[in-house]
């Protein structure tokens, strides 16, 4: 008999939430995306990716600035989807709050502004 394989299970995936960003951060993760010809969601997951191979310091404090970008609950590798459950337990924030700062980070370092 030959064995059954379920591609779903060769890369499993999770939910990330819906959480709002600020404007500027969502249309500059828009800008990319069309830059690149690729969906919103799927730079997101790009720029989640890249934090996790390449993680810089989050803090343990809310962004204070206004969220008016909406980021829309997304499908994503599992290991991401539970390093941003790890790291919003470990920080003691919600979800939301580490995708906002990790959005934030990752464009702040694109453009040289650490």
């Amino acid at each position: 008999m030959l064995p059954l394989r379920n591609p779903r299970l060769d890369n499993p995936t999770g939910r990330l939430p819906t959480s709002y960003v600020n404007a500027h951060d969502a249309d500059e993760v828009r800008r990319l995306a069309e830059k690149h010809e690729i969906p919103f969601n799927e730079a997101v997951r790009q720029i989640l990716a890249l934090y996790f191979r390449q993680p810089f310091p989050l803090s343990s404090k809310r962004m204070g600035d206004s969220k008016t970008g909406r980021l829309p609950e997304m499908v994503a590798p599992r290991h991401i989807v539970e390093g941003i459950e790890v790291l919003a337990t470990t920080l003691g924030l919600t979800r939301g709050e580490v995708l906002r700062q990790i959005i934030r980070g990752t464009l702040r370092k694109r453009h040289g502004r650490d």
